[in-house]
Parts: C-alpha cells; structure tokens; sequence
C-alpha cells in the first residue's frame, strides 16, 4: 500500500489588511498542464503542417468551454443535491469539475472554434491531443495529491492508507482505500506513451483521437466500481454511462476519418490547414474520378495546385459549390469540365 501524503494549501499575505491569497497544489498542477499541453499542442501542429498559432489560439475555447461543462455535469449529474440546496453553485466553476465534462466541453470548445474558423475540426483535433494527455497526466496528479477521488477500502497493493492525517475526508483515517486520482494519472501516463509512439501512424484524420477513446473508456468504466458515493443510475455511475458513449464516438470518429481518406482526404499528403471549402473541391474530383489518373505519388502536390486554384481566379460556381452549395444541373457539367481541364493541364506539366 501507498502511504497518504498530505500537501496544505499555503498562503501568501498580503499588505494593508488585504485577504491571503491561498496557493493550492491542485491549482498549481493544473495549470503547469495547461501550459503543457498549450506547447505540446502548439509543437505537434507545427510537425503536421498546421497553423501554431491558430491552435493556441483554439486552447481558450478548448480550455475554457471544458471547464464549464465539466463543472455543469460534476454538479448536475454527479451532485444534484447541491442544485436543491443553492442553485448559484451551478455558476461556481471552481466548485467540483467532472472529467468527462471537461471531455464534452473541450470537445464542443474545439467544434466552434474551428468552424468559425472555416477549418476542419478532426484534423485539429487530432493535434490537439497530443497537448491534451501530458496536460492530463499534471491535472489527474492534481487530483492525487489532494486525494479528491477516494474509493472502496482495499488490500490492493496500490491502495492508499491515512494512517495519522489530516485526510481528505475524515471517514478515511485509519483505512486504506482506492485512489482513482492516482489510477488514472497512472493510466494516462502509459495512455500519452501509447500515443506518443504512434505518432508517425496517420492512417486517416482522427485516428490519435479514437485510439485514445478507445483505450480510455473501457478503464474508465472499470474504475467507477471502485468508486464511492457516486449516485447509481440504474446500478451504473454517469461515468460508466459516458464511457460506452466514448465508444460510440470513437466509432463514428472512424467511420467518418475512413470516408475522408476514401475521399482523398489524406493526412501526409493532402495539404494541411485546408479550409473547407477547398476541402470540399477536393473530396468532389476524388469521388468523380477527375483526379484517377493522378499518380499517388503526385497526389499531394495535385491537391496542392489545385487547392490554389479554388482559391485563385476561377468561375464563381466553383466556390460556390466549394462552400458546400449544390449548383444547377447545368452549372455542375460546365464545374466539372473546368476541373477536368486542370487536372489534365497538371498531368501535361508534371
């Protein structure tokens, strides 16, 4: 067993009366994981082509959005008597935060940022999570040292015993119990290993993402049975439930990666940072055959030229359709030749 090691808030006075300003290790971890993931995230753009300072500047969405979605399912899910006893805790963020809230709302940080962005979500994503499990790794060390996720009494050997205290709760002096807080910290240091290995294998957009999901939501689930406390929805805790959730995420996170890479959306070769609208074109001379005859290894200087070219001076029914819009019968012939007399144009060039 792992003896219980207690780290006290400290406090820095100050003049004139004013009131100490209390330093707590939680905080403190925290926030070395947000400026680790915000260099992580920053350095694995930059490597797959992308905008650094587009995804640092995704981070305060990513960051902000999770924190308040993760205070809102910790209470609302999780505590639903604190919303009887003051529904103002709703509004106090600093008052209890859920993982998997704080998945949700990074997730729904990250989608609207992005999309006001006209950029595409899963490829940034998919960089976003190399910043997100380091970061993680210092938030859920956080949670170990202040022992803010007490389970079961155990004999595990990775237990943690409170022999003498103070203890986190006052019911855990003189027993050893599951430290989830230390589990998945523990967990996710090998989980950041895991992705940080594969980072060179780029099948498809998303990948890292569903892998990570995929590894993630099976432990989770074990875990809450060690938990304590955590009100049962029909004999499962609302983490269990959001952990088959996860799967199905993972899935649909595959399913639509696959459809892209089959639509000519390839990570390493299509042009990184594309926005959608050039996207789209793409997707379009791939599923039409227009760009069959290019040869794989020119497919990325291919899309390349040709994301220029809708960029550039072209009939404004192809940004039209770039933009998503489904033009006229007629109009989609006279796109298609164009596009047809540019992808034979690159292949007399090339």
């Amino acid at each position: 067993m792992i003896p219980y090691i207690y780290i006290p808030t400290f406090k820095i006075p100050l003049p004139l009366g004013l009131p100490d300003i209390p330093i707590q290790p939680f905080g403190i971890l925290v926030g070395i994981g947000l400026v680790v993931g915000y260099f992580a995230s920053r350095r694995r753009a930059r490597l797959t082509g992308l905008d650094p300072e587009v995804m640092a500047d995704s981070i305060l969405w990513v960051a902000g959005v999770g924190f308040i979605v993760g205070h809102l399912v910790s209470v609302i899910f999780y505590f639903p008597n604190r919303i009887a006893e003051d529904p103002l805790v709703l509004l106090a963020i600093w008052s209890g935060l859920s993982s998997f809230g704080g998945f949700i709302g990074g997730a729904l940080g990250a989608w609207l940022f992005f999309r006001r962005r006209g950029l595409s979500v899963l490829e940034h994503v998919d960089a976003l999570i190399f910043g997100l499990l380091p970061g993680w790794i210092f938030g859920r060390l956080g949670c170990t040292v202040v022992h803010d996720h007490p389970g079961k009494v155990t004999d595990f050997f990775l237990g943690v015993h409170c022999s003498t205290g103070p203890c986190a709760r006052p019911w855990m002096l003189g027993q050893t119990r599951h430290d989830l807080g230390l589990y998945e910290m523990i967990f996710t240091v090998f989980l950041t290993l895991i992705i940080y290995s594969l980072r060179k294998v780029r099948p498809f957009r998303g990948f890292h993402p569903a892998l990570m999901l995929i590894l993630y939501a099976p432990v989770r689930f074990v875990f809450d049975y060690a938990r304590t406390a955590d009100k049962l929805y029909f004999g499962l805790t609302p983490g269990q439930y959001l952990a088959i959730s996860l799967l199905f995420v993972a899935m649909a996170v595959i399913m639509h990666g696959r459809g892209l890479r089959a639509a000519g959306i390839i990570p390493g070769v299509t042009p990184a940072g594309l926005p959608m609208p050039d996207q789209r074109a793409l997707m379009f001379v791939t599923l039409r055959g227009i760009s069959a005859e290019v040869p794989e290894a020119k497919l990325g200087a291919f899309q390349h030229e040709f994301s220029a070219w809708v960029e550039g001076s072209h009939p404004d029914y192809l940004r039209e359709f770039a933009k998503g819009k489904e033009p006229p019968k007629d109009t989609a012939r006279r796109m298609e030749d164009a596009m047809r007399a540019f992808t034979a144009d690159f292949l007399k060039a090339s």
